[in-house]
């Protein structure tokens, strides 16, 4: 007779093999599903020889046209830079040909009504002001180009008050829109509507982020710059804007040449049109 028990323990080995057997196969299965499910040495190579693209910083040098000595400084700066001249200053023909041979950009400096304004007659030649109409603005516009060659754009010198008035820059942008020049928008008030003329007449538009200078000592130069260069590298992209004064000229020359090229790249101003994402407007120059 056969024992009953004896049965029962050979089943409950039987079972036992059978469950270690399941369970290494099972582990085995995992294993390689696994194996396969991650990169591989080659995966991940190519991954990482994909550099992060470097923030891209347009400098722009203001106020070009009156010290020859000055202006050809700010030509000579290392990197990609923009330069706006004034027109009908002394030497706005000369340091304008004089960039275009050097590789900048150039746009024209066009002199707008600020909050200091007073009269006409002890103010920059060719100003835009409040009372002028379509055909003024026009005018203006189309003699200031002429005494700067080379032109792509144009931007604002002071014009805290005009840029504030609707009319006026929707004038301005019919004529810009006419040309094939774009808008920098210097921001020297928060109210600008210079972005919602652009817009309404087609008109390429870039906006400025920080000046560098509206406090013209080492120290606050050397604080702004910094400031530019961390908020491009915070949101890939900043406009600054500078004037050609020995303390900014000397900044310049000396921190430009320290970038890292694989973090900020220096830039044209037409080469952030259309930027967004602007996560602060930067600082207005007050009494601009």
């Amino acid at each position: 007779m056969t024992d009953p028990l004896r049965i029962v323990r050979t089943l409950h080995s039987k079972l036992s093999v059978l469950s270690l057997l399941l369970g290494a196969a099972l582990t085995t299965g995992l294993a390689a599903q696994a194996e396969d499910a991650l990169p591989t040495a080659q995966t991940l190579t190519v991954a990482l020889q994909e550099p992060w693209p470097a923030a891209q910083l347009a400098i722009v040098i203001d106020d070009l046209g009156y010290d020859r000595r000055l202006g050809l400084e700010a030509i000579a700066l290392p990197g990609r830079l923009t330069v706006a001249v004034m027109p009908h200053t002394p030497n706005a023909r000369f340091l304008a040909n004089t960039a275009h041979d050097a590789g900048r950009e150039i746009i024209l400096h066009h002199p707008m009504q600020g909050s200091d304004f007073r009269r006409k007659e002890s103010s920059p030649k060719g100003i835009l002001t409040l009372d002028m109409g379509p055909s003024d603005i026009r005018y203006a516009l189309r003699q200031a180009l002429s005494s700067v060659p080379h032109c792509i754009g144009i931007n604002n010198h002071t014009g805290s008050t005009l840029t504030q008035a609707r009319s006026n820059m929707y004038w301005l942008m019919q004529q810009v829109a006419s040309t094939d020049l774009y808008y920098l928008d210097s921001r020297t008030t928060t109210q600008t509507v210079a972005g919602e003329a652009a817009q309404a007449w087609g008109v390429p538009f870039v906006s400025r982020d920080v000046f560098l200078d509206h406090h013209n000592d080492r120290e606050s130069i050397a604080k702004q710059f910094k400031y530019a260069v961390k908020l491009a590298k915070r949101r890939g992209h900043a406009v600054l804007i500078a004037h050609p004064r020995p303390l900014s000229l000397a900044l310049l020359a000396e921190q430009l040449p320290m970038l890292d090229p694989n973090e900020i790249e220096l830039v044209h101003a037409s080469e952030l049109i259309g930027v967004r994402g602007r996560l602060n407007p930067g600082r207005t120059a007050a009494g601009q």
